[in-house]
């Protein structure tokens, strides 16, 4: 049963039988109730739909590829003149969790990662994740992939990502304080664009870490702001913080 769940890779409909007997006539059937249940690949997530919360076992500060591109990070820190730490907020400042987040996007940004279309309603519906080990094969990923890729290394560096998800597209953040939504799931757009103004937290617009043509940290930063807009809170779905998931026993897959 467990290679079969492991090597899934499209949804399987199952029926569960319960039946309810006796040791005096195991043959007599008490009661009898069948359940219909969706089996999911290990690499899929559920949506809105399904749990939606589960969406942070897919960040996963652990692995080759994620330490690669850590490891990457701090030579650029190391070259911009600050210390070549990947040590969360040991500084007590934003300035060091802020150029770890810009020198992680330089880092990817130079993988040359290829966009692809995520499935439509995928927010609600779910989508099957490609995970870092298969983006560093694939170069490939959609919004929520490359959201996860930037989240996976952030937790590694010690920092407190956040994923936000709007309609039919995915953005990342992270805190620049060692801080976190007291609510694992915050669908107030007001409350996360009071954050960013703060300089508390940033968020930044994943998916341009694609393009061909060069895009600097800072105009990914103003692309996400401008989707948690006023004009843009009717497509706003939550952001989810990693941070909180943890404390909550949502671990890594």
């Amino acid at each position: 049963p467990h290679k079969v769940l492991f090597e899934l890779t499209e949804e399987m409909k199952l029926t569960v039988t319960l039946t309810v007997t006796s040791e005096e006539s195991p043959d007599s059937v008490h009661c009898k109730k069948e359940i219909s249940i969706t089996v999911l690949p290990a690499n899929f997530w559920g949506g809105e739909t399904r749990q939606p919360d589960l969406l942070a076992a897919f960040v996963k500060p652990n692995g080759v590829y994620v330490e690669s591109l850590v490891r990457q990070v701090t030579e650029v820190l190391e070259k911009g003149g600050f210390d070549r730490r990947a040590d969360g907020y040991d500084s007590n400042t934003r300035e060091k969790p802020y150029m770890m987040a810009a020198a992680l996007w330089n880092v990817i940004f130079a993988q040359q990662i290829a966009y692809v279309t995520p499935p439509q309603s995928f927010a609600q519906q779910g989508q099957r994740i490609r995970l870092p080990g298969d983006i560093s094969t694939s170069r490939l990923g959609a919004c929520l992939d490359t959201s996860l890729l930037f989240a996976s290394c952030l937790e590694m560096m010690g920092l407190n990502p956040v994923i936000a998800l709007a309609e039919e597209h995915a953005f990342v953040g992270v805190w620049l304080i060692d801080e976190r939504f007291p609510v694992l799931t915050n669908d107030d757009p007001m409350d996360l664009r009071k954050r960013v103004d703060a300089r508390d937290l940033i968020l930044f617009e994943s998916t341009l870490v694609t393009n061909t043509s060069p895009v600097t940290f800072e105009q990914a930063k103003t692309y996400a702001r401008e989707l948690i807009s006023e004009d843009k809170e009717e497509d706003f779905v939550y952001v989810i913080d990693i941070k909180q998931a943890r404390s909550r026993k949502i671990k890594p897959l």
